[in-house]
């Protein structure tokens, strides 16, 4: 406990930032925009199946953008780049508030998935692993504490405001909030950033010269394609997107299906939450001790029982069940995709290396949402699906347990 407050303390200002840009990234999140479906149909006049493929569309439209955008990174002051993605992601909220057709409502939900919900957690994590390295682990988990306390309070924030002003009121709302708000507090928290970037790179430049021959290579998106490993480890990574996001997506459907309380379903979100929120924390402290190792060989196997809760079980009581098994795993999960590219590929070019994986996250997750949906349409029970899917998860797992069994014990400098 010493440790951690030490820790907090010492790094107050770059790790309350990290805390806060994944606190913010929550409004471009599906469970956060999902939250408007039924006002924005209603309003422009579209039917379920319109808004889901409007919305699947903007999805993977934005994720092309993702990828620049993580190189563009690597060569910005973090300064520079946090206020163009705050201006730009309250750009599109405003969009969406103003939006009279559903052409404009297309292209302001481009901008929300790709700035709002993939670049602000691509920033977040190429900073924690760029800035922290002894601790990245623990940097990673006080980081990723925002984005679970977004699943804990945003949906209530959205209630309200729907319930007072209205749904564009809402979204001009946080338009607002990240302009006078949050801009502002996050120049603060990056204050003396330029000093620390120098250092940064001060010791990038004494590692490479005290001793070359123990200094690994810190490698570029094109070394890292050509890398087996990289091919070994990224099934791992995708499947929680492509899986878990698209039932979730699902979930109303799910809940139908399978004959579950909905009410018993919402308010287990919050054991979600909480279970995301420990199995975070205990993520950074596994990692800074052992590295990405102690989680790469198991942190997918808890998806295995919550999927065959969902193909075999039908009773209400399966529900909390199923929440902290998908939660385990996505807890896992927010820290080792931080740490595992720094650990085997350097900290010099992670935002362009994390880019390219965030583009191919939010394109699985896109097109899992649509296959599913098809399926679904064509009477293809969930429960069948997600008996498939737990044979993905299997064969992902195995593949990280192949590649994690390689890693170093402790992670590398850098």
């Amino acid at each position: 406990m010493n440790a951690w407050i030490a820790f907090l303390r010492t790094n107050a200002r770059l790790l309350s930032f990290g805390f806060t840009f994944n606190l913010c990234l929550a409004c471009g999140q599906t469970y956060f925009i999902s939250l408007f479906n039924g006002e924005m149909q209603a309003a422009l006049g579209l039917n379920h199946g319109q808004m889901a493929s409007l919305f699947g569309m903007a999805t993977l439209v934005g994720s092309f953008g993702i990828a620049p955008a993580g190189r563009l990174l690597d060569r910005l002051d973090l300064r520079v780049f946090v206020a163009g993605l705050l201006i730009g992601s309250a750009g599109s909220f405003a969009l969406v508030a103003a939006a009279k057709s559903s052409f404009m409502l297309f292209l302001g939900l481009v901008g929300v998935r790709m700035m709002a919900g993939s670049v602000m957690m691509l920033c977040t994590m190429a900073t924690m692993a760029r800035y922290f390295e002894a601790t990245r682990g623990r940097a990673a988990a006080v980081a990723n504490m925002g984005f679970t306390a977004g699943y804990a309070i945003f949906p209530f924030i959205i209630a309200i405001l729907l319930n007072t002003v209205g749904w564009r009121e809402a979204w001009a709302i946080f338009a607002i909030a990240f302009v006078v708000v949050v801009l502002p507090l996050t120049m603060w928290q990056l204050r003396g950033h330029g000093e620390r970037h120098r250092q940064y790179l001060k010791h990038l430049e004494s590692l490479s010269t005290a001793n070359a021959a123990d200094t690994r290579e810190h490698y570029t998106l094109g070394q890292v394609l050509r890398d087996s490993r990289f091919y070994l480890i990224i099934p791992g990574l995708l499947v929680v997107p492509c899986i878990l996001f698209t039932f979730q997506y699902h979930q109303l459907a799910l809940v139908e299906e399978k004959h579950w309380d909905l009410h018993a379903f919402a308010g287990a979100y919050l054991l979600f939450a909480a279970t995301s929120f420990v199995a975070n924390v205990i993520a950074g402290v596994l990692v800074d001790r052992w590295g990405s190792r102690a989680l790469t060989e198991i942190y997918l196997w808890p998806m295995v029982p919550a999927l065959a809760l969902v193909a075999w079980v039908g009773g209400s009581w399966a529900i909390p069940f199923y929440m902290i098994f998908t939660a385990l795993t996505f807890g896992l999960n927010l820290v080792t995709g931080i740490t595992v590219w720094s650990e085997l590929y350097g900290t010099r070019h992670i935002g362009a290396i994390r880019g390219f994986n965030a583009m191919l996250n939010t394109l699985v997750a896109s097109l899992g949402g649509v296959v599913v949906g098809f399926l679904i349409d064509r009477g293809v029970l969930l429960a069948t699906q997600a008996i498939y899917s737990m044979a993905l998860v299997i064969a992902a797992a195995l593949l990280l347990h192949k590649v994690g069994s390689k890693l170093p014990r402790k992670h590398r400098a850098g």
